[in-house]
């Protein structure tokens, strides 16, 4: 089944960018993220900070219910091949099934922090 799963997101993202399109605007209040990847904006724990200090939650792990998955900006395009891929493949197929979570690039998420 994983290989079948790893498979059908890779046929899905073939040649094409994991991000929600358009990305959307976020809402941070009450609203729930997960980190992948590698951050310019700092470590982990500082994103989490961001979030936590405009009312949204942290989650270590992609699920149903998740919000928001950020893609940190440092990370290699060739993604689907590296560990941190399986968070993207799961949101990939949990957006497929459920329409969330939207899948967001650092660089977006920090322009909504910054109120844009």
């Amino acid at each position: 089944v994983k290989n079948f799963q790893s498979e059908f997101v890779h046929f899905i993202v073939t040649d094409e960018s994991p991000y929600s399109q358009p990305q959307p605007k976020i809402e941070f209040n009450g609203k729930s993220f997960c980190f992948t990847g590698k951050f310019g904006y700092g470590q982990r724990k500082d994103c989490v900070v961001a979030i936590e200090a405009r009312g949204g939650l942290f989650s270590s792990y992609v699920a149903v219910g998740l919000d928001y998955l950020v893609i940190g900006a440092l990370d290699s395009p060739c993604w689907v091949r590296d560990n941190y891929g399986r968070k993207i493949e799961k949101a990939i197929l949990l957006r497929r099934e459920q329409g969330r979570p939207a899948i967001v690039s650092e660089d977006h998420w920090q322009k909504c922090l910054d109120g844009g």
